[in-house]
């Protein structure tokens, strides 16, 4: 109780979390003219959760990871096993990347294990095995860290009030750790995310600018590396893609020039660029043309799909891959914003 009264901007947060499962409009969740009731979703993902969830449970570990080769030899080198599992991820070897890090598990000593356990879930969510991480997250101790990822787990699952109340926690529970304000502008980050998906553009934005005000306040905490601060702005400028998108509902795909057009923006690990074309009224064709994202998971496929499907760039983004579907969605409005 004490932590709230200190943190006025969490009471904020808290109440704007409260009005988040309030009546919304209908959201556009498969072709624009097929408009969607976010309760009907919700129902339809607990379905999907329930069924998932009973499957990984009974098979407690992916059922490929037999059949997965170990690629290294395992060793007591903490760093040598980092660096066998990210390159992995960063070769899109998610599998081999996985099975590294349960034979250290299973079979490892030391920081290298310890490291896997705690790894272990967030690497899940990477490998495209979301039940299975959510299984592996409830088994820790819950920190800021892991309840945000849960959000993002049953936001996937289309299940807004489980997905709210672990950005909420989240958001609690920062308030006490060092890294509170980027912590806590991250559960708003997911809090805007819920509100968007049920279609509420205006509860959506209000989150987007706590999360604004939270990555400002970290802004003037003194003494971190110049990076550090660099990555901070970088997440301010997402934010305001994200308020951008909130109004690129009222974007008439219709209106615009045809053509080919071509935008910029700053991804998670370097700059992304997109051409979008297009013709005949609407958005035919959108292509990653460069990038340097290390863990992109199916974000340069999966997220133009989404776009041209709905024909506007506010869509889901995808699990373990939030930055980089963000900065897709925000090159695509720029695009799309030099068409008028």
């Amino acid at each position: 109780m004490n932590t709230f009264r200190r943190s006025p901007v969490l009471l904020m947060a808290l109440a704007l979390a409260a009005t988040v499962l309030a009546p919304a409009r209908a959201y556009s969740a498969g072709k624009a003219d097929q408009a969607r009731d976010p309760a009907q979703l919700e129902k339809e993902g607990k379905k999907r959760l329930e069924a998932d969830l009973a499957r990984a449970g009974k098979l407690r570990r992916p059922e490929w990871l037999g059949a997965t080769p170990l690629e290294v030899e395992l060793t007591a080198n903490y760093n040598k096993m980092r660096r066998a599992v990210d390159s992995r991820f960063g070769e899109a070897k998610s599998r081999a990347a996985v099975k590294i890090l349960y034979e250290l598990i299973d079979r490892g000593t030391g920081k290298p294990r310890e490291w896997a356990g705690w790894y272990i879930a967030q690497s899940l969510v990477w490998a495209k095995q979301t039940p299975f991480a959510m299984l592996e997250y409830s088994k820790a101790r819950p920190t800021a860290h892991s309840l945000l990822s849960l959000g993002r787990c049953y936001l996937e699952y289309d299940q807004f009030k489980t997905a709210t109340s672990y950005f909420e926690r989240a958001a609690a529970l920062a308030a006490s750790e060092k890294q509170k304000n980027v912590l806590q502008a991250r559960a708003y980050w997911g809090i805007g995310d819920v509100c968007r998906r049920r279609g509420d553009g205006s509860k959506a934005k209000a989150a987007y600018q706590m999360a604004l005000n939270a990555f400002g306040l970290e802004m003037q905490v003194q003494g971190k590396p110049g990076w550090y601060y660099a990555n901070v702005r970088k997440n301010t400028s997402r934010m305001q893609f994200l308020m951008d998108l909130c109004d690129a509902e009222s974007l008439d795909v219709s209106t615009l020039k045809p053509g080919t057009y071509t935008a910029t923006v700053q991804g998670f690990d370097g700059p992304i660029t997109v051409n979008v074309t297009i013709a005949d009224g609407k958005m035919t064709n959108i292509k990653v043309t460069a990038h340097k994202e290390s863990i992109p998971l199916d974000c340069f496929e999966e997220i133009p799909r989404r776009i041209i499907e709905n024909q506007t760039p506010s869509v889901d983004t995808i699990t373990g891959a939030t930055v980089t579907a963000v900065s897709v969605m925000g090159a695509v409005l720029k695009a799309l914003q030099q068409a008028r």
